[in-house]
C-alpha cells in the first residue's frame, strides 16, 4: 500500500510540475518584428565588425567594414559611420534611422558593451594596425545627436576581443595585437566606468590557449554573477 501511494504521489507531483512547465510555456512567448535596415554604404554587402549597443533607448551602430561588389576583386572599406535608431512613435511602434555623425578614424572589429553611461567602445582595427583606444557613445535624445567621451586606453592594442559588463565593470578577454591570427592573446582586463580617474586592472586570464574572435559574456550562476569566455 506505501509504494501504491509513493507512487500516486510522485504522479501528481509529475502532473502538476509538467502542467506548470506547459502554463510557463504559454505565458512567456517571443514576437518577432522587422526594423528598418540599416543604411549600408551603397553597393557593399553591408557592414561587419561595427560597434554595437543601446544608450538611452536608442540603438547605436558605429564604424564596421564591408566589401564593395564585387568582393573576390576588392579590398575591403573601413567605415567611421555613426548610425543611430530610434523610435518614432510608442503607438505604431516605427522607426528611422538618423546618420551624419563620425567615429573619430574608420574602425572595426573592436569589443563594445552597453553600460548606463553609454555604448563602451574598446580597440578595434582598420587595414594597418590595431587600436588601445576606448571611448563612450552616449546618445542625447534632446539634441538628437551620439556624444563621444574617451575613456582609459587598454595597456596594449587589442582587435577581435571580446566584452561584458557586470554593473559598472566592464571586462575584456582575448583579441590579437595585430592583423593575424597568430597574434592572439590571453590577456584579462577590467575597468569600472563610474570611477572618472579608473585605469584598466589585469585579472588572472582563464586556463587553456589565447583566442581571438571570442564570445564573452556575463550570467548569475545562482550563486554569482560570472564571466563566460567561450569559442
Amino acid at each position: 500500500m506505501s509504494s501504491m501511494r509513493s507512487a500516486v504521489i510522485t504522479g501528481a507531483i509529475g502532473c502538476l510540475l509538467l502542467g506548470g512547465g506547459q502554463l510557463a510555456h504559454a505565458e512567456i512567448t517571443l514576437e518577432w518584428s522587422e526594423l528598418p535596415e540599416l543604411p549600408a554604404p551603397t553597393g557593399t554587402h553591408g557592414v561587419a565588425g561595427p560597434f554595437v549597443g543601446i544608450s538611452n533607448d536608442a540603438l547605436i551602430v558605429a564604424g564596421g567594414v564591408s566589401f564593395p561588389e564585387p568582393p573576390s576583386e576588392s579590398n575591403m572599406v573601413w567605415h567611421d559611420d555613426i548610425h543611430v535608431l530610434v523610435k518614432d512613435s510608442d503607438v505604431d511602434e516605427s522607426y528611422r534611422w538618423m546618420t551624419g555623425q563620425k567615429l573619430e578614424r574608420p574602425v572595426a572589429h573592436g569589443a563594445s558593451v552597453s553600460t548606463d553611461r553609454g555604448v563602451v567602445c574598446i580597440g578595434g582595427n582598420d587595414a594597418e594596425r590595431a587600436y588601445s583606444d576606448v571611448f563612450l557613445l552616449r546618445w542625447d535624445p534632446e539634441k538628437e545627436q551620439v556624444i563621444q567621451e574617451p575613456l582609459p586606453s587598454l595597456p596594449e592594442p587589442r582587435a577581435s576581443a571580446g566584452a561584458a559588463v557586470i554593473g559598472n565593470t566592464v571586462y575584456v578577454a582575448g583579441g590579437t595585437t595585430g592583423l593575424g591570427l597568430e597574434t592572439a592573446q590571453r590577456n584579462f582586463w577590467s575597468l569600472d566606468v563610474s570611477q572618472a580617474d579608473g585605469e584598466w586592472q589585469r585579472i588572472s586570464p582563464w586556463p587553456g590557449p589565447s583566442r581571438a574572435y571570442v564570445i564573452v559574456t556575463s550570467q548569475h550562476n545562482g550563486t554569482n554573477d560570472c564571466i563566460y569566455v567561450m569559442s
